[in-house]
Order: structure tokens, then C-alpha cells, then sequence
């Protein structure tokens, strides 16, 4: 339950957005992606109401922020967090 509103049910963009990691396999670079949701509010059995939220499907390509390559069927995204992006200029560290 998304709770930043003081402990209580909370659907603000930062709530509804998820941000994920796609690794570039070309240069290794960690792009931070994310989309906003829409949200609904809902009562649970006990009389506790809590927003719930729901997130586009299907596929987009996308280039690194870092090197441009395409990258095919990335899960759907909005955009790049471009603050996270910025910050992470060094590729990601193979394992």
C-alpha cells in the first residue's frame, strides 16, 4: 500500500510511477526506465480502503541513453528517469 500521504492510502505520481533497470547489452549500461499507472481506489474486506494500480502491457523499443542501440521489446515505458540516467554515466559491471 503506497503510504508517502502520512500512513494513509496515497496516489500521487511519485506513488504511481515504476521505475525499472533495462541493461544495454551493447555497452553494459543500466537505463532507468518508468511509467505511470493509473490508480483506483478500492475497500478491502476489513473497510480499509487502498488505491490500486494498474500499468499499460505490450512492448516499446528502446535506445540506450548512453550508447543509442536499440534495444527490441523492451516492457512498456513512458521515458527514461532522466535524473538516474545522468547519474549513472559509468556501464553497468558484468557479473
Amino acid at each position: 500500500m503506497p503510504n508517502c500521504d502520512w500512513g494513509r492510502p496515497c496516489d500521487c505520481s511519485d506513488c504511481r510511477t515504476d521505475r525499472f533497470p533495462i541493461i544495454c547489452t551493447h555497452c553494459g549500461f543500466k537505463n532507468i526506465l518508468k511509467v505511470v499507472g493509473d490508480s483506483e481506489y478500492k475497500m478491502g474486506r476489513k473497510g480499509l480502503g487502498d488505491y490500486e494500480f494498474t500499468y499499460p502491457g505490450g512492448t516499446r523499443d528502446l535506445n540506450c541513453y548512453h550508447c543509442s542501440t536499440v534495444i527490441p521489446g523492451v516492457r512498456y515505458y513512458d521515458n527514461y528517469d532522466e535524473e538516474s540516467c545522468r547519474r549513472g554515466t559509468a556501464p553497468h559491471p558484468s557479473t
